[in-house]
């Protein structure tokens, strides 16, 4: 008891075991501060610190040695209690015991161990057999498969070899050639990845060799006799080829065991394929050329004057030779629905090639192209079908065309972009037809080898024609034609004809600019007198030519899609325009009458304008050139017309406007006043009459009459009222003299009133 009181008044900062120390200066002071610092609130060392500050030492040390012997003997007597001295001796013998019974247990788990120890030497020994026994087996599977695969790919049954040395070379053999493909594929693939030799593979491959050239020999004989039966006259070339498709098996086999075998049986199936397009090509576009009129000729050209000689009746007007753009368009659209990429791509060279058969001669008003719907005879076998649509037909690509021979052997003629059209809708839908053929059969395409020819033709057809041709709407058309041809075969994706299509493109627009400066020149160098016989002052011929040009130029380039092209046709009209303004001066040169030079020039510029209105292109360059040289002269003319009458006063008006100092006479403005209150209502009826007969446009003579008229009443009143404003006395006395405007005004309209505007 008196022990643990001790400890308890022990601070837990205090080691209540003293470390050993030898010598004082062992003993570290360096944390005496902190430490007294930490227990300053302790009572003990409360105590000490106050015993410290009395200074009496000696008496404290001598009260802490007394209270330590009598703790001692305290806890001497404690500890020498006879229970539990007992307490602590039973204790001991515990003890004893569990240490026995922890030395038995000690003894059988070594034991345990010792037995454990052997049973994992045993595991370990058949853990080892197992995974020598797994290896076995694996190496026996891998060994199994192998063996299997080898057995399987080499081993070549009789049948295959009956098959492949005499069976029939049809649909059937193809089951052949894909089991004798099987083992030779194996044998390249096993060689290829393995350098040590197999010795069934050295056995076997002697025999896939010979299957292999008895295979190539028979194909070959068989391909050369269906591509040889293309020559046979009326052969349908796609519905051979579809037949072709159904051994393509073959070609890839003879690309595969003898290329030199697969190069003869293209190039053989090039000879004869190209043979038959070129002859048939040639056959067609010579029909073709049976129904081309004349060409239009340096004769047709605006500013030559010899009538004789030309054919220009049509050839500048548009008219329904716009129908062709709107086939143009209805093909595009059927392209976007039916004319995509697939095994046979439709023949149209039977169906839109020519404007119906019965339609006009070229250069009429009803070339039009034939209507969705209509019926024709199918040049195979007579069977008339209705064309709602393009669809799929048996006929040749290229080969005889009833429309053709039916406006041949009926003399019908019709405008060259329709012949063109024609061809180049056979070409199109040949080449596709042919190309998408030849990558599915060959893989690739051989369209130069192919058409060759073909397109030597063609270009030699369009070459011959524009090196001739002076007709500048045909070739317009061609140019849309074109890039309608260059749309259908991109959306088809064949852009085999892109070259071709690209070099016609340049060719048509070379000639075209080339024509258009033709024209210029030929308006340049006009003799204005050997373009007339006797001056008349309505619209001259050049003049209607000339603006039917316009307007086609003008729709057309509209059309174009290629605006570079457009923008360089219209900068050269822009050249044909002003040298028609100069022809038409110095052909009004010609008459010394200045009214009918006027008038001469109004109606020459309102037929211009007046056509390009009835087209919806009055915003063309043109329209605003010849719309202002209208007004222009449409002024000079009223003022010319007023002159005739009543110059006299019109020259007092402006000078006495200009000049208000100017010194004029009573006598002459009284003149001027008698004269015109005498004879103004004779003068317009004259005016009247000159205007509605010198102008071959009712509408444009009745608006000038009625400026006219305006402007006489404004002449009149400004002199009125420079008489009333300059002569006050005389005005005073000849006031009566005056026309009233409104008597003027009424008079007036009796003669403008059955004018509708």
């Amino acid at each position: 008891m008196a022990a643990t009181a001790l400890r308890d008044r022990v601070p837990s900062r205090i080691p209540t075991v003293a470390p050993e120390i030898d010598t004082i200066d062992e003993i570290d002071f360096d944390d005496v501060p902190e430490l007294l610092d930490t227990l300053k609130d302790h009572e003990l060392v409360k105590d000490a610190m106050r015993i410290l500050a009395e200074g009496n030492l000696q008496d404290y040390s001598k009260q802490a040695k007394e209270q330590m012997k009598s703790l001692e003997a305290d806890s001497m007597h404690e500890y020498m209690d006879v229970g539990r001295t007992l307490s602590v001796l039973d204790l001991h013998k515990e003890v004893q015991s569990t240490d026995s019974q922890l030395a038995t247990m000690s003894n059988m788990l070594q034991g345990f161990q010792s037995e454990m120890s052997t049973l994992s030497d045993q595991i370990q020994t058949l853990l080892d057999a197992s995974v020598s026994m797994k290896a076995k087996l694996e190496n026996r599977e891998q060994v199994e498969v192998a063996l299997h695969n080898i057995t399987h790919h080499v081993t070549i049954d009789e049948e295959l070899i009956n098959g492949v040395c005499n069976g029939e070379v049809s649909e059937n053999y193809v089951k052949y050639l894909v089991k004798l493909d099987k083992v030779s594929s194996w044998i390249r693939s096993t060689k290829a990845i393995s350098s040590d030799e197999v010795r069934a593979i050295s056995e076997v491959e002697p025999l896939v060799a010979m299957l292999q050239s008895k295979a190539v020999e028979r194909i070959r004989e068989f391909l050369l006799t269906k591509v040889s039966s293309l020559q046979r006259p009326n052969t349908n070339i796609p519905i051979m080829q579809q037949t072709f498709l159904r051994y393509k098996k073959f070609f890839e086999a003879l690309m595969e065991y003898n290329v030199d075998v697969g190069v003869e049986i293209k190039t053989r199936y090039v000879e004869i394929v190209s043979n038959i397009f070129s002859a048939q090509f040639k056959t067609y576009l010579n029909g073709l050329l049976k129904c081309k009129p004349d060409d239009a000729t340096r004769y047709d050209l605006l500013g030559l004057a010899d009538a004789s000689r030309s054919r220009s009746a049509g050839l500048f007007a548009l008219g329904d030779r716009y129908s062709l753009v709107s086939e143009i368009v209805a093909h595009i659209a059927a392209s976007s629905d039916h004319d995509a990429p697939t095994k046979s791509v439709s023949s149209l060279s039977q169906s839109m090639a020519l404007p119906p058969s019965g339609g006009s001669p070229a250069h009429s008003m009803n070339n039009s192209p034939r209507k969705p719907g209509h019926s024709r005879s199918n040049s195979q076998s007579g069977a008339v079908v209705t064309e709602e649509k393009p669809t799929t037909t048996n006929s040749p690509p290229i080969g005889p065309n009833p429309i053709i021979l039916a406006a041949a052997s009926d003399h019908k003629k019709y405008n060259f972009e329709w012949i063109f059209h024609s061809m180049q809708l056979v070409l199109l839908d040949t080449v596709s037809s042919e190309i998408l053929f030849q990558r599915e059969f060959f893989t690739f395409d051989l369209f130069q080898q192919v058409f060759a020819n073909v397109i030597a033709a063609a270009e030699e057809m369009l070459d011959s024609y524009l090196g001739s041709t002076y007709d500048c709407v045909a070739i317009l058309l061609m140019i849309i034609l074109v890039e309608r041809d260059l749309r259908v075969m991109s959306h088809r994706g064949v852009p085999s004809l892109d070259p071709y299509l690209a070099r016609c493109t340049n060719k048509l627009l070379t000639r075209l600019l080339h024509l258009i400066d033709a024209n210029v020149q030929s308006l340049k160098g006009a003799k204005p007198q050997d373009m007339i016989t006797v001056f008349d002052v309505r619209p001259h011929v050049v003049t209607r030519r000339y603006a039917e040009l316009v307007v086609a130029v003008n729709v057309l380039c509209s059309k174009m899609e290629n605006h570079i092209s457009a923008s360089r046709i219209i900068a050269k009209m822009k050249l044909l325009c002003a040298q028609t303004k100069d022809l038409l001066l110095r052909i009004s040169s010609l008459e010394l009458d200045e009214i009918k030079r006027s008038v001469f020039l109004i109606n020459n510029y309102d037929l211009i304008l007046g056509v390009l209105k009835e087209r919806s292109i009055e915003m063309a360059p043109e329209a605003a050139d010849f719309g202002e040289m209208f007004d222009v002269e449409v002024i000079s003319c009223v003022e010319l017309e007023l002159a005739l009458y009543f110059g006299k006063m019109i020259t007092f008006v402006k000078k006495k406007t200009q000049q208000p100092d100017l010194k004029v006479t009573a006598e002459v403005i009284n003149g001027f006043v008698k004269e015109f209150s005498t004879q103004w209502k004779e003068v317009l009826k004259k005016i009247s009459g000159d205007m509605m007969t010198l102008f071959s446009n009712f509408t444009t003579g009745g608006r000038v009459l009625q400026k006219t008229f305006a402007q006489l009443v404004l002449y009149y009143k400004r002199f009125e009222d420079l008489v009333k404003n300059n002569y006050k006395e005389l005005f005073s006395r000849i006031s009566a003299d005056f026309v009233p405007i409104s008597a003027m005004t009424y008079e007036m309209k009796q003669y403008t009133s059955a004018l509708n505007f």
